[in-house]
């Protein structure tokens, strides 16, 4: 199962679990990082005139919080992931009949990275 000690620094997280009602852990981080400040900024340098954002930058949610949690928090084990797409009996599609709704999850080297909502 989950080691929730993984969780560092210890923050406060939201009630969330699987369908089968496995724990999620899950921080909610109210301010961003000078990093994540510094890498909002450069994307608005790089893509600002093609982009119109919807909001502000927000550390409240990550991707998986926003794809999995309704964006009210932030999911960051690989582990937590890999228990919601078995628990919640998410299945590979592998025909293209991609529908809006669908969740799309992004690999690299062999764990979810980035995962998002069709």
């Amino acid at each position: 199962m989950i080691n929730f000690a993984r969780l560092t620094p210890p923050a406060v997280g939201i009630e969330l679990a699987t369908v089968l009602n496995h724990p999620i852990p899950n921080i909610q981080i109210l301010e961003l990082s000078l990093d994540e400040r510094r890498q909002a900024q450069d994307y608005h340098r790089r893509f600002g005139s093609s982009v119109e954002p919807r909001g502000a930058a927000c550390a409240q949610y990550n991707c998986h919080g926003m794809t999995f949690a309704s964006r009210r928090t932030n999911v960051t084990l690989d582990e937590a992931v890999e228990l919601i797409i078995e628990d919640d009996n998410y299945v590979k599609i592998d025909d293209g009949s991609i529908k809006p709704g669908d969740v799309a999850l992004y690999f690299k080297g062999g764990r979810v990275e980035h995962s998002g909502i069709v």
